[in-house]
């Protein structure tokens, strides 16, 4: 196996060194008389041995021996001394310059490795689909993949050294690294994972997505790396689904009313029969006037007045009911949602033997939230509880309303059969039900609605004897502070 071709252009070199050494030498000898200095050699001997280490240092200095010889004057005494300190000190030399030749192929192997390491990384970067941002503490961008100059619209070479409030396009919120008197900057603000703030393209569009940022520690200090996804499809997602829950839950109330028609129907019947007949009656008092007959038309009229309000407020209920407006919230009073929701879910259940027990908490229980979701809800669940006890001998329905703590607390008690054992909180899943005619979708529907009001719902049930749904809303502030004082 032959010598490596770096060891035999040393091997060279040290020979053409010797041979340029003595040919300078011999030029300037006519012209400079003086005594000839091996040392001179030295240099050659240097370069052999940086390039191809310690053998071809040596060779050379083997070599120079008797060129040194023969251009030190041979009148000279110390002659044999100034060979032997020429020949220790070019082996020194041939040492030292192995040495400085590993040492210099050590730190060319270790900076291959790191050149492979880092193309591997960012090889392995440039695969990842999130978005990676690498920044020092200060917000400097260090490291920018594939995937985040795809996301935010920048090549690495132009977003490498500068901030990374250049991506964000909400002002960064101090997390809880740092102070108030030197918050900390750039991710480290974000520190943890699922950040949903918004980013900033190279155009200037804007656009949500969440962050995981972790801290790592480097030979040249802390480095926090950000991976980035675009949540814009997600948000957009959760959007058409929360639109496709309100029409889902406007088609159940539409379906509610269908099955309420004939019972709400009967209950504005009733006082438009009223009016009817009081009007009726003032006009034959009118067509026969005698003023002792005043006072009973008055009553007669009152009472017709009063009748229409009563058709009025059934209308009202029923056009909150049935109201599309699923996403505006205010502040309700649970109470009046309550009595107006018994007014539509219990229309006609007189006739059938089912007694309403309302037991309010005195004063307004008021919450923020939207009336005609709440509202379906206490529909729902009056519906419901109405067909439970509908064959049963007692036939009691208790509504219940307390504050506790925070929240405003409904409680829906029935005498019904309650719920079979096995169907446990199966029962809030939606096309779960207990009807034979039922959809599945009311309770699911209305869970879905308290846990989006910040408030829970549960069932409980003692089988055979009653059923009692409780959910809770939170109330404002106000109700709060009140209740605490």
């Amino acid at each position: 196996m032959g010598l490596p071709r770096d060891i035999i252009i040393a091997y060279v070199v040290g020979l053409a060194g010797l041979i340029l050494v003595s040919t300078l030498k011999l030029a300037i000898t006519p012209v400079f008389n003086s005594s000839f200095n091996g040392l001179f050699f030295s240099l050659a001997i240097l370069l052999a041995a940086g390039m191809g280490g310690m053998a071809p240092g040596v060779f050379t200095m083997v070599l120079a021996l008797p060129l040194v010889y023969f251009f030190t004057e041979e009148t000279s005494t110390s002659q044999g001394p100034d060979l032997i300190l020429f020949a220790g000190v070019g082996f020194g030399i041939a040492w030292l310059g192995g040495v400085l030749r590993e040492e210099r192929n050590k730190a060319l192997m270790a900076s291959k490795l790191l050149q492979r390491r880092e193309s591997y990384l960012q090889a392995i970067l440039d695969t990842i689909s999130d978005a990676t941002i690498a920044s020092k503490p200060s917000g400097e961008i260090v490291s920018f993949n594939a995937a985040a100059e795809r996301l935010f619209g920048y090549r690495e070479k132009v977003v490498l050294t500068r901030s990374v409030q250049l991506l964000m396009a909400d002002p960064l919120q101090p997390n809880r690294i740092g102070s108030a008197d030197h918050p900390p900057a750039g991710f480290a603000r974000f520190l943890g994972r699922n950040r949903l703030v918004r980013g900033r393209r190279s155009d200037g569009t804007t656009f949500p997505m969440s962050i995981d940022v972790v801290r790592i520690a480097t030979g040249e200090g802390l480095l926090f790396i950000a991976f980035a996804r675009d949540m814009t499809e997600r948000e957009r997602a959760a959007t058409r689904l929360e639109q496709t829950e309100a029409e889902l839950a406007r088609l159940s109330r539409m379906s509610e009313m269908g099955e309420m028609a004939s019972a709400l129907a009967h209950e504005i019947n009733q006082p438009l029969s009223a009016v009817s007949n009081y009007v009726q009656g003032a006009k034959r008092m009118l067509e026969v006037f005698d003023a002792a007959m005043l006072p009973a038309l008055r009553e007669s009229l009152a009472a017709a007045a009063t009748q229409a309000l009563r058709a009025g407020d059934i209308i009202h209920h029923l056009r909150i009911f049935m109201a599309q407006g699923e996403i505006d919230k205010e502040i309700v009073n649970v109470n009046t949602l309550i009595e107006g929701a018994m007014a539509l879910a219990l229309a006609g259940t007189r006739e059938d033997g089912i007694l309403a027990e309302l037991d309010l908490a005195s004063g307004p229980l008021e919450a923020l939230g939207n009336p005609t979701q709440i509202q379906q809800v206490i529909v729902n669940l009056l519906r419901n509880a109405a067909d439970a006890v509908r064959t049963s001998e007692r036939k009691v329905i208790t509504v219940r309303t307390r504050r506790s703590g925070q929240f405003a607390r409904v409680e829906l008690a029935d005498t019904g059969q309650g719920i079979p054992p096995d169907f446990g909180e199966e029962i809030f899943k939606a096309f779960v039900t207990t009807k034979r005619r039922g959809m599945g979708v009311g309770l699911s529907i209305s869970k879905r609605i308290i846990e989006a009001h910040g408030g829970a719902i549960n069932a409980r049930s003692i089988p055979g004897r009653e059923t009692i749904f409780t959910f809770t809303l939170p109330l404002v502030d106000r109700e709060i502070q009140a209740h605490d004082e």
